[in-house]
């Protein structure tokens, strides 16, 4: 009996599995080093797209020290800064400018692809 219900495990396990095969080189390993964290990711976004970092502290339910040192993070991570810091908020810098529409197309991917998958 315990044969028959493992083979019934490799079977659904096998039936599961996805099939890899047709993506080709465009799936390459990816090092979690080449990407930034998505915390830092979402924190650059609110501040972007909300012109403060006390406001997007607000809306992601953070402090605003958090989304500060997340900022301050990415901005290490990429060894650019990413806002320039004025007495009234901030304004994106010409890397940030470049880069906030790449983060939104990713995170509208994942959106996506997580609608997807709840159906």
């Amino acid at each position: 009996m315990a044969s028959a219900k493992r083979d019934n495990t490799e079977t659904k396990s096998t039936e599961n599995a996805y099939d890899l095969s047709d993506i080709g080189d465009n799936c390459a390993p990816m090092n979690r080093s080449d990407i930034p964290t998505l915390d830092d990711l979402r924190a650059f976004e609110a501040v972007a797209r909300l012109g403060s970092v006390r406001a997007a502290a607000d809306a992601l339910a953070l402090t605003h020290g958090a989304v500060s040192q997340q900022i301050k993070s990415l901005e290490g991570f990429l060894g650019r800064p990413l806002f320039i810091r004025k007495a009234r908020g901030l304004e994106l810098t010409n890397t940030a400018q470049a880069y906030l529409p790449t983060v939104d197309a990713a995170f509208k991917l994942l959106a996506e692809g997580t609608q997807n998958v709840r159906g």
